[in-house]
Protein backbone atom coordinates (compact mmCIF):
# COMPACT_ATOMS: atom_id res chain seq x y z
CA UNK A 1 0.00 0.00 0.00
CA UNK A 2 2.91 2.26 0.61
CA UNK A 3 4.23 1.57 -2.84
CA UNK A 4 0.80 2.25 -4.29
CA UNK A 5 0.66 5.48 -2.38
CA UNK A 6 4.14 6.40 -3.60
CA UNK A 7 3.17 5.31 -7.09
CA UNK A 8 0.04 7.44 -6.89
CA UNK A 9 2.15 10.35 -5.58
CA UNK A 10 4.68 9.75 -8.36
CA UNK A 11 1.83 9.71 -10.93
CA UNK A 12 0.53 12.94 -9.45
CA UNK A 13 4.06 14.42 -9.57
CA UNK A 14 4.46 13.14 -13.15
CA UNK A 15 1.11 14.64 -14.17
CA UNK A 16 2.06 17.87 -12.43
CA UNK A 17 5.46 17.84 -14.16
CA UNK A 18 3.81 17.07 -17.52
CA UNK A 19 1.41 19.98 -16.95
CA UNK A 20 4.34 22.22 -16.04
CA UNK A 21 6.21 20.94 -19.13
CA UNK A 22 3.15 21.72 -21.30
CA UNK A 23 3.00 25.17 -19.73
CA UNK A 24 6.75 25.63 -20.43
CA UNK A 25 6.24 24.44 -24.02
CA UNK A 26 3.35 26.87 -24.43
CA UNK A 27 5.45 29.63 -22.89
CA UNK A 28 8.43 28.73 -25.15
CA UNK A 29 6.18 28.72 -28.23
CA UNK A 30 4.71 32.07 -27.16
CA UNK A 31 8.24 33.39 -26.56
CA UNK A 32 9.34 32.13 -30.01
CA UNK A 33 6.32 33.87 -31.53
CA UNK A 34 7.15 37.03 -29.57
CA UNK A 35 10.82 36.80 -30.69
CA UNK A 36 9.66 36.40 -34.31
CA UNK A 37 7.40 39.46 -33.91
CA UNK A 38 10.27 41.40 -32.34
CA UNK A 39 12.63 40.33 -35.16
CA UNK A 40 10.03 41.53 -37.71
CA UNK A 41 9.73 44.79 -35.78
CA UNK A 42 13.54 45.08 -35.69
CA UNK A 43 13.69 44.50 -39.45
CA UNK A 44 10.96 47.11 -39.96
CA UNK A 45 12.82 49.52 -37.66
CA UNK A 46 16.08 48.89 -39.55
CA UNK A 47 14.26 49.52 -42.83
CA UNK A 48 12.79 52.71 -41.35
CA UNK A 49 16.26 53.76 -40.16
CA UNK A 50 17.63 53.12 -43.66
CA UNK A 51 14.80 55.19 -45.17
CA UNK A 52 15.37 57.93 -42.60
CA UNK A 53 19.08 57.98 -43.47
CA UNK A 54 18.17 58.27 -47.16
CA UNK A 55 15.71 61.03 -46.30
CA UNK A 56 18.37 62.71 -44.17
CA UNK A 57 20.82 62.60 -47.09
CA UNK A 58 18.16 63.98 -49.43
CA UNK A 59 17.26 66.67 -46.90
CA UNK A 60 20.96 67.54 -46.41
CA UNK A 61 21.41 67.76 -50.18
CA UNK A 62 18.36 70.02 -50.43
CA UNK A 63 19.65 72.09 -47.51
CA UNK A 64 23.05 72.40 -49.21
CA UNK A 65 21.33 73.52 -52.43
CA UNK A 66 19.24 76.06 -50.52
CA UNK A 67 22.36 77.27 -48.70
CA UNK A 68 24.15 77.66 -52.05
CA UNK A 69 21.15 79.56 -53.42
CA UNK A 70 21.09 81.77 -50.33
CA UNK A 71 24.81 82.52 -50.76
CA UNK A 72 24.23 83.19 -54.45
CA UNK A 73 21.29 85.46 -53.61
CA UNK A 74 23.39 87.27 -51.01
CA UNK A 75 26.09 87.84 -53.64
CA UNK A 76 23.48 89.07 -56.13
CA UNK A 77 22.03 91.39 -53.47
CA UNK A 78 25.52 92.72 -52.68
CA UNK A 79 26.18 93.28 -56.39
CA UNK A 80 22.81 95.03 -56.73
CA UNK A 81 23.58 97.15 -53.68
CA UNK A 82 26.98 98.08 -55.16
CA UNK A 83 25.32 98.87 -58.50
CA UNK A 84 22.71 100.99 -56.73
CA UNK A 85 25.42 102.94 -54.93
CA UNK A 86 27.31 103.43 -58.19
CA UNK A 87 24.10 104.50 -59.93
CA UNK A 88 23.31 106.93 -57.12
CA UNK A 89 26.82 108.37 -57.46
CA UNK A 90 26.34 108.70 -61.23
CA UNK A 91 22.97 110.39 -60.66
CA UNK A 92 24.63 112.77 -58.20
CA UNK A 93 27.38 113.54 -60.73
CA UNK A 94 24.79 113.93 -63.51
CA UNK A 95 22.81 116.32 -61.31
CA UNK A 96 25.99 118.36 -60.76
CA UNK A 97 26.66 118.32 -64.49
CA UNK A 98 23.05 119.33 -65.18
CA UNK A 99 23.34 122.25 -62.78
CA UNK A 100 26.64 123.30 -64.40
CA UNK A 101 25.16 122.95 -67.91
CA UNK A 102 22.10 124.98 -66.89
CA UNK A 103 24.41 127.69 -65.54
CA UNK A 104 26.43 127.65 -68.78
CA UNK A 105 23.20 127.67 -70.83
CA UNK A 106 22.05 130.69 -68.83
CA UNK A 107 25.36 132.45 -69.49
CA UNK A 108 25.18 131.59 -73.21
CA UNK A 109 21.58 132.82 -73.41
CA UNK A 110 22.65 136.08 -71.76
CA UNK A 111 25.52 136.42 -74.27
CA UNK A 112 23.16 135.56 -77.14
CA UNK A 113 20.60 138.10 -75.97
CA UNK A 114 23.33 140.73 -75.57
CA UNK A 115 24.80 139.91 -79.00
CA UNK A 116 21.31 139.98 -80.52
CA UNK A 117 20.64 143.39 -78.98
CA UNK A 118 24.03 144.66 -80.17
CA UNK A 119 23.37 143.25 -83.63
CA UNK A 120 19.95 144.89 -83.73
CA UNK A 121 21.58 148.20 -82.82
CA UNK A 122 24.27 147.64 -85.49
CA UNK A 123 21.64 146.72 -88.09
CA UNK A 124 19.61 149.83 -87.20
CA UNK A 125 22.75 151.97 -87.42
CA UNK A 126 23.69 150.35 -90.74
CA UNK A 127 20.16 150.90 -92.06
CA UNK A 128 20.26 154.52 -90.88
CA UNK A 129 23.66 154.99 -92.52
CA UNK A 130 22.42 153.34 -95.73
CA UNK A 131 19.29 155.47 -95.68
CA UNK A 132 21.39 158.59 -95.07
CA UNK A 133 23.73 157.66 -97.95
CA UNK A 134 20.74 156.97 -100.18
CA UNK A 135 19.19 160.29 -99.17
CA UNK A 136 22.50 162.09 -99.78
CA UNK A 137 22.85 160.36 -103.15
CA UNK A 138 19.32 161.43 -104.06
CA UNK A 139 20.05 164.98 -102.93
CA UNK A 140 23.33 165.00 -104.88
CA UNK A 141 21.55 163.67 -108.00
CA UNK A 142 18.92 166.37 -107.57
CA UNK A 143 21.63 169.05 -107.18
CA UNK A 144 23.53 167.72 -110.19
CA UNK A 145 20.35 167.83 -112.26
CA UNK A 146 19.59 171.39 -111.15
CA UNK A 147 23.18 172.50 -111.80
CA UNK A 148 23.07 170.95 -115.28
CA UNK A 149 19.73 172.56 -115.98
CA UNK A 150 21.24 175.91 -114.94
CA UNK A 151 24.33 175.20 -117.06
CA UNK A 152 26.73 175.28 -114.08
CA UNK A 153 29.49 172.66 -113.96
CA UNK A 154 28.87 170.29 -111.03
CA UNK A 155 31.59 168.84 -108.82
CA UNK A 156 30.37 165.83 -106.82
CA UNK A 157 30.48 166.11 -103.03
CA UNK A 158 33.22 163.92 -101.54
CA UNK A 159 33.31 164.09 -97.77
CA UNK A 160 36.65 162.34 -97.21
Amino acid sequence: AQIKAKLADAKKDLAKTENELDEYKTTVIALHDEVAKLEKQETALNDSITELKKSEKTAQKALDEVTDKVHSSEKILKDLSDNLKATQELVKEAEGTRVELNREIGELEEKRDKAKAEMEVSVKEALNTANQKKHLAQQEAYLQQKFEEAGIPYTPFNPS
